[in-house]
């Protein structure tokens, strides 16, 4: 999948329209499908869920990403063409936050190359700190800083992430900050109140907004940064 690739720091048009008669909240709809379209290029990513409504399978072209549950946490396998190009086992504390993340790397002659990631958070849920190392590299310690609710910064000694929210609207699966984290690093640890509104990164703004249905459902979510334009188009499975 051309973003799914392990590292610092989303979901989901298959139909599968709710009920007219029935009106349900973001929080009865789980992601089914999510389009990108980023200039000319566009991505169909299709999301499966287990019995217990949690995310089992994500697709898009020849990949797929499979998620095994396990009594403490889960196991995310990647596949390209149906062969094995990383994995990652995520451990969990009580609440389902990820504590810790081990990620293979596997080239062509079946070695492969690992990094451990661990995350502390405070009494309110709130990631504070993240520590990753890659074999025998230095670890690279990744600090944040909150208010309302809301991760405000992201910092580490390579790069400075600041971001601010949409303070009315609440978060949901289709908030890019949240999806990005989903496709970029296979798991979330940074729980947001609100919808992100823009990401800061050097001097580099990355702006974001959100069309809704009439039930309040993110039906689009739109990142431009400087020229560049990604839109995402989202439809859901609703209980």
């Amino acid at each position: 999948m051309e973003k799914f690739s392990p590292l610092l720091l989303v979901f989901l048009l298959v139909l599968c329209a709710c009920r007219k008669d029935k009106k349900t909240s973001p929080a009865d709809c789980r992601t089914a499908t999510m389009i990108v379209n980023s200039g000319a290029a566009t991505s169909i990513y299709s999301f499966s869920y287990n019995n217990e409504g949690k995310l089992s399978r994500l697709v898009s072209k020849q990949d797929e990403v499979v998620f095994d549950y396990t009594g403490n946490g889960y196991v995310i396998t990647y596949l390209t063409s149906g062969k094995m190009r990383q994995q990652t086992t995520v451990k969990t504390d009580a609440q389902q936050r990820p504590t810790e993340a081990l990620i293979k790397l596997f080239k062509a002659d079946g070695t492969f190359d690992s990094e451990v990631i661990t995350c502390e958070y405070n009494a309110k849920g709130e990631l504070v700190k993240q520590v990753s190392q890659k074999d025998k590299q230095p670890a690279v310690t990744t600090a944040t800083v909150w208010a309302d609710g809301n991760c405000t910064a992201i910092s580490n000694n390579t790069q400075s992430l600041t971001l601010e929210y949409y303070t009315d609207r609440p978060v949901q699966p289709a908030d890019i900050f949240r999806i990005n984290q989903l496709l970029i690093q296979g798991f979330v640890n940074v729980f947001n109140r609100n919808l992100a509104k823009s990401l800061k990164s050097g001097a580099t703004i990355t702006q974001y907004s959100y069309t809704f249905d009439a039930d309040g459902r993110v039906i689009t979510a739109t990142a431009v940064t400087g020229a560049s334009t990604e839109t995402r188009a989202f439809q859901y499975s609703c209980d």
